[in-house]
């Protein structure tokens, strides 16, 4: 083998062994078998969620790679949430894996195997882990220490088999489990969520990451501590079965504008034995939403107490101290299971939001992902919406979390304008007069001024568009450099790089923000962006599908005005008016300005359409032209492919439309 045939890598390893593997072998061989590839099933599933890959599994072990340490690690949480919650019994034992996690240098072979130090590592980690537990290396504690919702317990430093020096090792734990149960010797930031608020508003860097949907719903399990809250969810059943009213914990009563519980959802299928599937979405809704930036959740151990009781919104948000109430539950209608989900308010009772999601029985887990993604995706814009409208009533004196609020309703609003955009500006640069190092200020402030110039250049003098991008790309790098997988940096990035005729570093930032962001419809967006700019729409429309699919009721009309282009593209001009309309019902800003309506009219041969659509577009933007126009001669640079397919088509099409030369 040659030296070019092996690579070094610092990689992140988890090495995983199934425990007491040899004894439920031999009590059942044939069940340990099928327990076990399930088993591995959620470890591939899992893995691959966070960007991994597994590498080997040989016997009853694991072995896989991952490019983060943070990846590696909600992996981890993923896998043991999961496994805890669905894995196969044998002779009436479940089967367990312990996990070891180190980050090393290893030697990776062409074929893609790995060795080296850092794999031994993480195998002799693996040792020291209990059954259904993780044990990390100080490598790992210090790289995602602050990055991943989990605790730690020092375990000290242990002597390691063929290793001179010991190991600092470390027991990983969901965070929310570790501070319902903390142990001796555990370091936490415990906050009761008045504390948390108010330490929100000082700091909202140290709160939790946007929605993101980077992990597969699955996955969002691993933030229990699932063998405490089995045992905790044991006792409150007893306790329910001994009195009508479980006692309940009263908590203060503010815990901000962003706080909500996930009440525990109904089991309506029938079957007792299927409740688990009820259980694992009030987990799995609990955990999506944790992952908005400065949002209270309370956890899903203190949710299960309300179990079967009879409580209203009021009741429970007063006694939790919540603003919001999410309620639901799972029912069978012949084949299919249907999921019933509400969003309420808790100092008036009132429904704010609902939805019905409804799909195979036979493949329960694969609707539980797509159920609590778009749960995730669109309650997380009403929160936010609402949670800003609360703030604008009650605060005479804005704080960093709230000037971040309204910054992220007016993002998220579904008509979008140059105004809106300066808005977003504004309030970000308040922050950071406020908090210079707010990494998500950075990023939205990137975001709004990238986006001013990308999508409302007509509007702006010519004098202004290259001071934003340069001021864009300036805030991106900072944020980025204070931390390097804040999602929303990646976006800018994008546009800077498109505007400098950078296209590799345009496809590198789209691809990177949609491995941080794997269940974000934006993320898809961006990525079919890029695809778009380099004339290749066929696998820019399924990207734009996808973004579709997981917030359907919703979507942007900027994703709406890009299925017109694509399918324009596409030569499909039928559909090409069909979704430049519904862009134009979404946000008649945008679609006022919409040449692709003109130019599909004028193409399918209908003249009168055609004309209208020119004038309404002159109307808005009186200096387009031909030649000069916002959309494709701005003085930015193309792409070799879509400049040589404006020329074919683009610029014809204009021309036939009736757009002046």
């Amino acid at each position: 083998m040659s030296a070019a045939d092996l690579r070094h890598h610092l990689l992140a390893i988890l090495a995983a062994d199934a425990a007491a593997y040899s004894r439920l072998m031999a009590l059942d061989d044939g069940a340990t078998l099928r327990a076990l590839e399930a088993a591995r099933t959620v470890f591939r599933a899992q893995t691959s969620a966070e960007g991994g890959r597994v590498i080997d599994t040989a016997g009853d072990s694991v072995l896989a790679v991952f490019g983060s340490a943070a990846g590696a690690a909600r992996a981890a949480l993923a896998i043991q949430g999961e496994l805890a919650l669905q894995a196969q019994d044998v002779a009436g034992e479940r089967l367990q894996f312990r996990i070891g996690l180190h980050l090393g240098d290893v030697i990776e072979k062409a074929d893609g195997t790995v060795y080296g130090d850092g794999v031994n590592i993480a195998a002799r980690l693996q040792a020291l882990a209990e059954p259904g537990g993780i044990a990390v290396s100080q490598s790992i504690q210090s790289a995602v220490r602050g990055r991943v919702t989990a605790s730690f317990v020092d375990l000290g430093d242990q002597a390691v088999k063929n290793f001179a020096e010991p190991v600092r090792a470390y027991r990983l734990h969901a965070a929310s489990a570790a501070q319902a149960d903390p142990q001796p010797g555990m370091r936490l930031r415990t906050r009761r969520p008045a504390a948390l608020w108010a330490a929100l508003q000082r700091r909202p860097v140290a709160a939790a990451s946007t929605l993101a949907l980077a992990i597969g719903v699955l996955s969002l399990l691993g933030y229990w501590n699932v063998h405490r809250d089995r045992e905790r969810l044991a006792v409150a059943d007893v306790a329910r079965s001994t009195s009508s009213v479980a006692p309940i914990a009263t908590l203060p009563a503010d815990a901000g504008p962003l706080s909500i519980v996930v009440l525990p959802f109904a089991n309506l299928i029938g079957n007792a034995e299927q409740a688990y599937v009820a259980d694992g979405m009030t987990a799995s809704v609990t955990a999506d939403l944790s992952r908005i930036r400065d949002a209270f959740v309370v956890s899903t151990s203190t949710a299960m107490a309300y179990k079967q009781r009879a409580v209203t919104a009021q009741q429970v948000g007063k006694e939790l101290g919540v603003r919001f109430v999410l309620q639901g539950n799972v029912q069978r209608s012949g084949t299919k299971i249907r999921i019933n989900v509400q969003l309420a308010d808790a100092e008036s009772n009132a429904q704010l939001w609902s939805e019905t999601f409804e799909g195979e029985a036979s493949d329960l887990f694969a609707l539980q992902d797509q159920v609590t993604t778009r749960i995730g995706n669109s309650m997380g814009r009403e929160l936010i919406v609402r949670a800003a409208r609360e703030s604008e009533k009650r605060s005479n004196s804005p704080t960093v979390a709230i000037l971040m609020l309204r910054a992220r309703a007016l993002q998220g609003a579904p008509q979008q304008s140059l105004e809106k955009w300066q808005q977003v500006e504004a309030l970000c640069r308040q922050v950071l007069s406020l908090d210079p190092a707010n990494v998500a200020a950075l990023a939205r402030l990137s975001t709004s001024l990238a986006l001013q110039v990308n999508n409302f250049s007509a509007d702006l003098p010519p004098e202004m568009r290259q001071p934003k991008l340069a001021e864009a790309k300036a805030a991106a790098l900072r944020a980025q450099s204070l931390d390097h997988e804040e999602p929303d940096v990646y976006s800018p990035l994008m546009i800077v790089a498109s505007h400098e005729g950078d296209w590799d570093g345009q496809l590198r930032a789209s691809q990177k923000l949609l491995a941080l962001r794997p269940k974000s419809p934006r993320s898809y967006h961006n990525a079919a962006v890029v695809l778009y700019e380099r004339a290749e729409p066929k696998p820019a429309k399924a990207l734009l599908e996808k973004a579709l699919a997981l917030d359907p009721k919703s979507p942007p009309a900027s994703t709406l005005f890009l299925l017109s282009e694509v399918e324009f593209m596409l030569g499909h001009y039928d559909a090409a008016i069909d979704w430049g309309l519904q862009a134009a019902a979404a946000n008649p800003h945008v679609a006022a300005r919409d040449p692709f309506l003109a130019m599909a009219y004028a193409l399918k041969g209908d003249r009168a359409r055609a004309a209208s659509a020119v004038a309404g577009v002159l109307k808005a933007s009186p200096q387009f032209s031909i030649h000069e126009n916002f959309l494709f001669s701005n003085g930015d640079p193309e792409h070799p492919a879509f400049a040589e397919y404006r020329r074919k088509v683009i610029d014809p099409a204009l021309r036939l439309a009736g757009f002046p030369e």
